[in-house]
């Protein structure tokens, strides 16, 4: 182990080879600095007049870090990083004074994260080209989208209920376009036969909510189950169809 020793202004153990610890080192050091600097009792007036540690060391000729030791063996309190460049710029940081000014021409940008054989790949791309909607978007297939429960949905933006990808039920919009108007969020829009892509305003049956909507499906299942009940005492009688 090394041998140890004592500083000699705190007695705190330190190695050999130093008299002082860090921190009473850094106490002398400040305050040599702030004797030796001519002019150092302007350096706190020129702080609280709002200039800047930079602003004040191009002045009087010193580091960043010897203006911080003076104002600190003066007790004067720094400011912080925000109220800085408020005193800088009291209307603000705009146009050429702003920290990301690139001529006054700006392009929004962002970053795509993705995996090619489990390495990290990451792509900066124009946002504009990744907010794309409508036919310009590079998925776009006509407008025309198909739920996997066999509901079709048409791109229509403009209309009131729209989703938020600006999508609407087709056989709603074909219930519109037959009765002349928007139809109410309330009312529902019932397919006969059951099958949900077949949008035929024949197969189509407009209902005044969802009770009267979930009583035809009750009597529907009812219906099967009568139809069940009447195939089964058929097979018992003559046999499987």
């Amino acid at each position: 182990m090394k041998p140890k020793n004592e500083c000699l202004d705190c007695g705190k153990t330190i190695y050999v080879g130093s008299i002082r610890c860090r921190r009473c080192s850094a106490k002398i050091g400040t305050a040599k600095v702030a004797k030796n600097v001519p002019g150092r009792e302007k350096i706190p007036q020129m702080y609280q007049e709002g200039l800047s540690t930079v602003a004040i060391a191009k002045q009087v000729g010193l580091s960043k870090g010897a203006v911080h030791s003076i104002l600190r063996c003066r007790g004067v309190k720094l400011r912080g990083y925000s109220e800085g460049i408020k005193a800088m710029y009291p209307d603000g940081r705009k146009g050429e004074l702003a920290s990301n000014w690139r001529g006054g021409r700006r392009m929004q940008r962002t970053t795509q994260r993705k995996y090619h054989n489990g390495i990290l790949q990451v792509a900066i791309a124009d946002k504009t080209k990744l907010n794309r909607k409508g036919d310009s978007a590079g998925h776009w297939k006509g407008g025309r989208w198909r739920l996997p429960q066999g509901y079709i949905y048409i791109y229509k933006p403009d209309h009131p209920h729209a989703t938020k990808a600006g999508y609407v039920m087709e056989h709603r919009l074909l219930m519109e376009e037959h009765l002349g108007r928007v139809l109410d969020p309330k009312e529902i829009v019932h397919h006969l036969n059951g099958i949900k892509d077949d949008n035929r305003i024949e197969n189509l049956l407009l209902m005044r909510g969802l009770g009267q909507h979930v009583a035809i499906h009750f009597d529907a299942v009812a219906e099967v189950a009568r139809l069940k009940n009447i195939i089964k005492q058929y097979e018992e009688k003559y046999g499987k169809i």
